[in-house]
């Protein structure tokens, strides 16, 4: 029987990548779809919560602009985000307990003789 790492393997980097440019889409224009749309995306997610109760009132747009790739004398931004942060200690933390798990599971397989 083949093992199941290798599949597991890209649905996890998949789904880093899904939330990667998740992320980005919602924190900046990002061309998400490029090269199938020439268009950069942005998500806007707005809410508002009433001091009468849990009323919630939301909205979200996508908010589309022109690509553009032309080269910059000099780029600003911010090294490392706190959501980045956050989610590259979860993604580390998941895949240290998958690893351990995984040798703990053969460990006992070949104590049981498997």
């Amino acid at each position: 029987m083949k093992s199941q790492a290798p599949l597991r393997r890209r649905a996890l980097i998949a789904t880093l990548y899904a939330l990667h440019i998740t992320l980005d889409a919602l924190t900046s224009p990002t061309p998400a779809l490029w090269p199938l749309a020439p268009s950069i995306q942005k998500i806007e997610v707005n809410g508002r919560i009433s001091q009468q109760g849990p009323a919630l009132a939301a909205s979200a747009a996508v908010a589309t602009s022109p690509t553009n790739f032309t080269t910059k004398p000099s780029v600003e931004g911010p090294l490392v985000s706190e959501t980045g942060l956050a989610l590259a200690a979860t993604t580390l933390a998941v895949t240290a307990a998958e690893r351990t798990w995984d040798s703990e599971k053969a460990d006992r397989g070949r104590a049981d003789g498997r």
